[in-house]
C-alpha cells in the first residue's frame, strides 16, 4: 500500500508532522506529473539519490536545484540563489522572456 517513498517517508515522520496525506498511504499515486516541474531544495542528506530518481520517474524533465548552505528556508537564507533558479526555470518554460546576458564589464 502506497509506493516505496510514501512508505519511507510514514516511517520517518510521525503521522502527526505530516497531516492527514500520511495518515492513509492508499492516497499516495504515482500520477506522472505532466507540468514542468523544479524541485528546488537546500542541499541536505534527506534528499537522496532515490528521492530524486523517483521524482524523476514522475517527470523525467524535472529540473532538480539543490542549494548548498541552506537550511529550511531556503528562499531567505539563499534568495539570489533562489531567484536565479526561478527565473532560469521559468523562462525555460516559456513563463517568461529569457534574461539578457550580463554586460561585460
Amino acid at each position: 500500500m502506497g509506493t516505496p517513498v510514501a512508505r519511507q517517508c510514514w516511517r520517518k515522520y510521525p503521522a502527526k508532522t505530516l497531516g492527514i496525506a500520511a495518515v492513509d498511504l492508499a492516497i499516495w499515486k504515482d500520477d506522472p506529473i505532466k507540468a514542468p516541474l523544479l524541485v528546488l531544495v537546500a542541499k541536505s542528506p534527506m534528499w537522496s539519490a532515490d528521492y530524486f530518481a523517483y521524482v524523476k520517474t514522475l517527470n523525467p524533465d524535472a529540473k532538480i536545484v539543490e542549494i548548498a548552505g541552506a537550511g529550511h528556508f531556503v528562499m531567505l537564507e539563499r534568495p539570489a540563489e533562489v531567484n536565479a533558479a526561478l527565473v532560469a526555470f521559468a523562462a525555460k518554460a516559456g513563463a517568461i522572456p529569457k534574461p539578457s546576458p550580463a554586460p561585460a564589464p
